[in-house]
């Protein structure tokens, strides 16, 4: 009976010490994933800001809209690293690579973080049992998706003015 309590525990501590190799294997790209999410709720308060700016055009509107809420929606699954926000992720950045140029760039990278092969293990079952077993590790927003949303934020706000200058 103890030899049994004892191997137990020994296993215990083998699947630890594994959740925490991947983990710190893993913890960068996880917090890159993470950080995606800022993206996603830029992109979507730009379409909701959009949205209240072309109160006009009220198809247009509603598309940014809803747009814009789904994309915050999305950017939250990231910051959960939720299987469905990768699908759901990519859907909106290959709409958005096609329909808006400095976005292209921004949503490349989007693209390459979440399908690479680090990305594909991020979001996978085994790494997601390493997240609940090592809460003590923890990630940290990366500097590149706060670069990009920053000059996306510039580029909207000069097209803002000067779709201003047209009204």
């Amino acid at each position: 009976m103890i030899d049994l309590i004892e191997e137990r525990k020994q296993n215990e501590e083998k699947r630890q010490a594994r959740s925490e190799k991947y983990r710190i294997e893993y913890i960068n790209h996880e917090s890159g994933i993470r950080s995606l999410s800022l993206i996603y709720y830029g992109f979507g308060i730009i379409l909701i800001a959009n949205a209240a700016i072309n109160l006009k055009f009220v198809e247009y509107m509603a598309t940014c809209l809803i747009g814009g809420i789904i994309s915050l929606f999305v950017g939250t699954g990231l910051v959960k690293i939720a299987s469905w926000s990768r699908t759901a992720a990519a859907t909106i950045a290959l709409y958005g690579m096609t329909v808006m140029n400095v976005w292209t760039l921004i949503f490349g990278y989007v693209l390459y973080i979440l399908f690479c092969e680090k990305g594909g293990f991020v979001f996978d079952e085994s790494y997601q049992r390493s997240i609940k077993n090592t809460p003590e590790i923890q990630w940290k927003y990366t500097l590149l998706p706060i670069v990009m949303l920053a000059l996306a934020v510039l580029v909207f706000a000069i097209q803002i003015s000067q779709m201003r200058s047209y009204f």
